[in-house]
């Protein structure tokens, strides 16, 4: 005799610590080295999140389009909270994460050669743009970028 079947809601379920409406229910199975809940469905694996967005929409998973994004409220990758999902698209998310302070920005981007002083430095500089260049080790188009306010926009308000 094999293995009996398990719906796959009643197998999701078995892995999540479902509290209050306004607490993360977090994912205890698998998940991506960001903490993002895996789970299996149909021989596939998918976002633990996605899921239990469909499931509560009373949708299957497959009419949710490949572009679509189930923003968390909480941003907390772990969470399956129905309460705590909403269906986005990259604009919104990227939108929701700016307003929330957690976008790469500055320093807290991987490819980030220069501090904010560097930066604050080079906005307050009269050097020409290649002497700057030179000084902080980047390009004469980085430093034209900074001038210009089109990278580190966020900076350029405080001098």
């Amino acid at each position: 005799m094999g293995t009996p079947y398990i719906p796959p809601e009643v197998r999701f379920w078995n892995f999540v610590n479902k509290l209050e409406e306004d607490e993360c229910w977090e994912w205890g199975g698998g998940s991506t080295p960001v903490g993002y809940g895996k789970f299996w469905l149909k021989g596939k694996s998918v976002y633990a999140h996605r899921f239990s967005y469909a499931l509560h929409q009373g949708i299957d998973l497959s009419e949710l389009s490949p572009d679509a994004e189930i923003m968390h409220s909480c941003d907390n990758p772990k969470c399956v909270n129905p309460f705590h999902l909403s269906l986005g698209d990259a604009k919104a998310n990227a939108l929701d994460k700016v307003s929330k302070g957690r976008s790469l920005k500055g320093e807290k981007h991987n490819l980030a050669k220069l501090t904010e002083k560097d930066v604050l430095d080079i906005l307050n500089s009269p050097l020409s743009y290649k002497k700057l260049a030179s000084i902080f080790g980047v390009s004469k188009s980085t430093i034209a970028a900074i001038k210009l306010g089109t990278n580190w926009k966020h900076l350029t308000g405080l001098v």
